[in-house]
């Protein structure tokens, strides 16, 4: 064997070791190395009972998810030197192998569902049964096959999804690969004014022979939470009371801090039996039948009917905003990269802020000079004219880094502002003179038509039409706009039929001006010169009519996160800004703001000049202002990667978790090679898109998926977000020990309207912040919103 082989198998076993190490470290029990196959793995974990296996991993090599099922958690582990870009790479491959074994287990689940009911159809019912004489209980609603009871498993309304055996000896079996989560079985036709939650199917038989109430068996600690989640959404009217298991010989006591979430988000009482001394003698005691054998059925009743509300330690909330991919340098072409860098640490701004500004200059630069045609044959073309916005509070140096993104153009423009100083009086002089011209061809024309001359008429006809023909007005070479109307817009793209870039510091004000009544045609001309390849036309009554060859517009700006907030409501409900305009701004990132206050030094002046070489070539580029734009296509091997990418794309794009998301990564296909087309073009070369830039590309766009995820998160997970907005005003104590949902949205607080108060409620109820309940008779009842006292307590030590 050789010593590069050695080398490479003592690199796989610390690998394996350090993800070993990982599983360990979260209380998984190994009997050897990780299998590295994709598949999910079934380990014990060190409070585990023998024989059960709650633990699970996913190793892909390289990356790894891990978790417990029993306690509802999951990490996950990447191998030690892997890049943000390889990470995202990974994740994503890891994805993907998630949801092909999401769609192996659903198909598994529906096997097992219609194995169970037919199971359930050829039981028959228990007139006794070993397990039941030795519980002293009987059997409600279950049957037996065979030596085993059996107990069906109900999903939401009431189908059997899956079975439960119980044998004699008091083993447990479900069918394997059948669903558990969220299921549950019922003691008693109807639910009861009040009724109980439990673990296992013995202790609802003792709590229904002490009670006479019905009784929901959810099998387990950990399915407690998902079967309160079910029983929540019932009949209100209903006191459920959750009697969870004393699990003091068990690590953390699940049944208690299971007990306690599911008591909270049900709103109502806990019961935890409680045993004398003498009773901890007879072995190990933990729920309401053991209670009851020790007891007695006076004692489970008097215990339950004493139950009170009990408040949950409070969880921490869900993240609503998603994480986001942190910026790679090794993103950009070297040529951009140090300018990017120097102004990053400079202003003490994310570097995504200044990159997206530059990416979107130059796109707006290069316009129609060059395309591309992402496909190997067919004649689809991408010009790579882009828009881009920056998402960030008002603190986090937007302003200074978009300028700063912008540099290299402002400059062009400068340049040409400077070149064209010495011929606007040459321009002004032959205009008038143009204008004298036609002046003295009009009054002969007048004397002409007075005399009836009708051949001088027709001479001074074709002088004028002549004389408009060969005078070309004077228009300096533009690159930009702030804000221009749709009309004087199509005036300039006329005279710089490479394209323009509308820059806006602030986004809002160009958004308001496409919302306006009397502007609806504003917002189809914006929608139609995103594409970059097309005509436009318009016609006005006064301004006749004005047809724009080259209708290749980009857009770039800035926005905070709260009016943002509401666009994107806007653009997902279905309404009129559902039309796509926001999904265009494919360059729109949202990165976590850095605690820097920035670097103070002088700025990189090697790294800018290697900038405008960049620009000043794109720009001396010609241009194309027809339909005949020249292109290029990928070279073999990049084709292969755009191939690819295209269809992981595509997929990701179907598989949407909203339709506004999926128009948004629906559009990445032209994405992808845009950029790919300015990183060849970064390079000074005009041949076929290299493989590096190709995979360059479509790690941008991995990139820019993760931000546009945060973006939507405020449609995905908008109940969250309003969550955490209401939880920082009760920590803030601007809210009180109690309050009513009005209080909140009232005080018009941003991102807390009436309608996201009221999907808060229940998000920080499940955690364990609050206690929602109905005051009042009927037709007077009122919401009392109480805070758990220790979030008052945190709030009290804040002050």
């Amino acid at each position: 064997m050789s010593y590069q082989q050695v080398t490479d198998l003592s690199n796989l076993y610390v690998q394996r070791n350090s993800l070993a190490s990982a599983l360990e470290s979260g209380g998984l029990v190994l009997s050897g190395v990780p299998v590295e196959d994709g598949e999910i793995h079934r380990v014990s974990t060190r409070e585990d009972r023998p024989g059960n296996k709650s633990g699970w991993y996913v190793s892909h090599g390289n990356v790894a998810v891990f978790g417990d099922f029993r306690q509802g958690w999951q990490e996950k582990w990447f191998a030690s030197g892997i890049s943000t870009v390889d990470r995202s790479r990974l994740s994503e491959q890891a994805e993907a192998a998630r949801q092909k074994r999401l769609e192996a287990q659903a198909e598994e689940q529906r096997r097992v569902a219609s194995s169970a009911r037919r199971l359930w159809d050829e039981s028959t019912s228990p007139s006794e049964h070993p397990y039941l004489e030795s519980k002293r209980i009987h059997g409600h609603g279950i049957r037996r096959q065979g030596d085993a009871l059996v107990v069906p498993l109900w999903d939401a309304s009431g189908e059997i999804q899956n079975i439960q055996r119980i044998y004699p000896d008091g083993q447990k079996r479900f069918m394997r690969g059948g669903k558990k989560k969220g299921l549950h079985f019922q003691l008693g036709d109807e639910l009861t004014e009040v009724t109980y939650l439990c673990e296992g199917y013995a202790t609802a038989a003792a709590i229904h022979k002490a009670t006479g109430r019905s009784a929901i068996v959810a099998f387990d600690a950990g399915n407690l939470i998902p079967v309160a989640r079910q029983l929540a959404k019932q009949d209100s009217s209903v006191t459920f009371v959750t009697a969870s298991d004393a699990d003091i010989w068990t690590k953390n006591n699940p049944g208690r801090s299971q007990g306690e979430r599911a008591a909270g988000i049900l709103n109502g009482p806990l019961a935890i039996p409680k045993f004398e001394p003498k009773d901890l003698k007879d072995g190990k005691v933990t729920d309401f039948h053991d209670l009851y054998v020790v007891r007695g059925v006076d004692e489970v009743k008097r215990q339950l009917e004493a139950a009170e509300f009990v408040w949950p330690t409070p969880e921490p909330l869900p993240q609503g905003r998603p994480a986001v991919d942190v910026f790679d340098f090794d993103l950009l072409p070297e040529a951009l990269r140090d300018y990017v860098k120097d102004c990053a640490e400079r202003i003490g701004c994310p570097p995504d802020f200044i990159a997206v500004g530059v990416v979107c200059a130059l796109g707006s630069v290069a316009g129609r000079k060059l395309g591309i045609r992402p496909k190997q044959h067919d004649d689809w073309l991408v010009v790579p004219n882009l828009w881009g916005a920056i998402v960030g509070s008002p603190s986090s140096m937007k302003t200074p880094a978009f300028n700063a993104g912008l540099r290299a153009l402002q400059l062009l423009e400068d340049s040409a502002a400077d070149a064209c100083a010495g011929e606007a009086n040459h321009a002004l002089a032959a205009k008038k003179a143009h204008e004298a011209m036609l002046k003295d061809i009009q009054q002969k024309m007048q004397k002409a038509t007075s005399k009836g001359n009708h051949r001088e008429i027709a001479d001074l006809k074709e002088e004028y039409a002549a004389e408009l023909n060969d005078y070309e007005e004077f228009s300096p070479r533009r690159y930009s706009t702030n804000d221009a109307t749709v009309e004087k817009l199509g005036e300039l793209l006329n005279q710089n039929p490479n394209g323009l870039l509308v820059k806006r510091d602030e986004l809002v004000g160009f958004m308001r001006s496409l919302d306006k009544t009397g502007r609806e045609g504003d917002r189809s001309f914006y929608l139609e010169s995103w594409n970059g390849t097309g005509t436009y036309q318009t016609d006005r009554i006064g301004r006749g009519t004005i047809s724009i060859k080259s209708n290749t517009v980009s857009v770039f700006g800035t926005i905070q996160p709260g009016p943002l907030s509401g666009y994107v409501r806007g653009a997902s409900d279905g309404g009129i800004q559902s039309d796509g305009l926001l999904q265009r701004f494919q360059l729109m990132v949202w990165p976590d703001t850095p605690k820097s206050l920035g670097v103070d030094r002088q700025p990189n002046s090697e790294a800018f000049q290697q900038l405008i070489r960049v620009f000043q070539v794109v720009d001396e580029m010609p241009t194309h202002p027809d339909a005949d734009i020249p292109f290029i296509r990928f070279s073999g091997d990049a084709q292969a990667v755009f191939n690819q990418w295209r269809e992981e794309i595509e997929d990701r794009a179907r598989k949407a978790e909203h339709e506004a998301l999926e128009a948004h990564l629906a559009k990445y296909r032209s994405l992808m090679p845009s950029l790919a087309l300015l990183f060849q073009l970064a390079e000074g070369d005009t041949s076929a898109v290299s493989k590096t830039n190709a995979a360059r590309a479509a790690d941008w766009c991995d990139y820019l998926e993760s931000h546009a995820r945060r973006v939507y998160s405020q449609v995905l997970h908008s109940d969250e977000i309003a969550a955490g907005l209401l939880a920082q005003r009760i920590l803030s104590g601007a809210l009180g020990p109690e309050f009513s949902p009005r209080d909140a949205y009232r005080k018009h607080w941003q991102g807390l309207g009436q309608a996201d108060v009221s999907a808060a409620l229940p998000v920080l109820q499940e955690c364990g912040w609050i206690k929602v309940e109905q005051v009042g008779g009927v037709g007077r009842a009122k919401t009392v919103v109480t805070v758990n006292p220790s979030v008052i307590q945190e709030v009290s030590r804040a002050a």
